[in-house]
């Protein structure tokens, strides 16, 4: 049976059915110790234990590791990231038009939940918390520019995280608009996909960190910002006759 500690520190047995109340509580003390220090290495298993009134084995019962905790609580607000980048591409004329849509919710996201975005993204963290969808992402300019398609999916084999942001949709949108003719084939749709990726994030991080950079109407800016990444990869006008049959790693 799982254990908490009480009011004078001494852990005391929780009662048959509480797991999943002690499971919110260890949710709920996580990310205030998170939103509090903005540093995932300085959140202690014992902190976490002392805010949620209960034991190390109660945590480990529940989430295994401290790591996969972190990863619970953040995932709490992200999921919701996957569903409003998908509404706002289902109303799309055609994939390019979903690509801006999924990349202007995606900013949107961020900057309505800027402290649980630093905590994924821009925090100090123990590798193993995101460890394929970030930190081998972490130089992913050098990533997008060259590197061999293989390196690429390994980067690309997000796990976890690639569920919460919605990059496997974000690749199938890429695939789709190659596949009618308006992106171009090369380079191929998980580069495409990675360097989007990039250049969206970037806009967010720097407008959660320099909120006070003169970027003018919020709304505007993040439009621009998009028509300007995707015309990047837009195929030339009386070139689309031609349609290659695409998958995500240019096969």
């Amino acid at each position: 049976m799982a254990t908490r500690s009480s009011a004078s520190g001494t852990p005391v047995r929780g009662r048959r059915g509480q797991g999943g109340v002690q499971r919110e509580r260890l949710l709920e003390a996580t990310e205030a110790l998170l939103l509090r220090s903005g540093d995932l290495t300085s959140v202690s298993v014992a902190a976490i234990c002392v805010a949620a009134e209960c034991t190390p084995p109660t945590l480990y019962f529940h989430f295994g590791t401290k790591d996969a905790l972190v990863l619970a609580v953040v995932e709490r607000h992200f999921r919701g990231l996957a569903t409003l980048m998908d509404e706002a591409a289902a109303g799309a004329s055609d994939p390019v038009e979903a690509l801006r849509g999924r990349g202007a919710a995606y900013v949107r996201f961020g900057l309505a939940n800027p402290e649980h975005y630093r905590i994924l993204f821009l925090a100090r963290r123990p590798a193993a918390v995101v460890e394929e969808p970030v930190t081998q992402v972490a130089d992913v300019t050098q990533l997008a520019h060259g590197s061999r398609v293989a390196d690429m999916a390994r980067v690309a084999d997000m796990a976890q995280v690639a569920d919460v942001i919605g990059f496997g949709a974000l690749v199938d949108t890429v695939v789709s608009a190659q596949r009618e003719g308006l992106l171009v084939p090369d380079p191929p749709a998980l580069a495409i996909a990675l360097r989007l990726w990039a250049m969206v994030h970037g806009l967010t991080a720097l407008m959660i960190t320099a909120p006070g950079a003169p970027w003018g109407d919020a709304d505007a800016m993040i439009t621009d910002y998009l028509d300007s990444a995707v015309r990047g990869f837009l195929r030339a006008p009386g070139d689309v006759a031609q349609r290659p049959s695409v998958t995500a790693d240019g096969g």
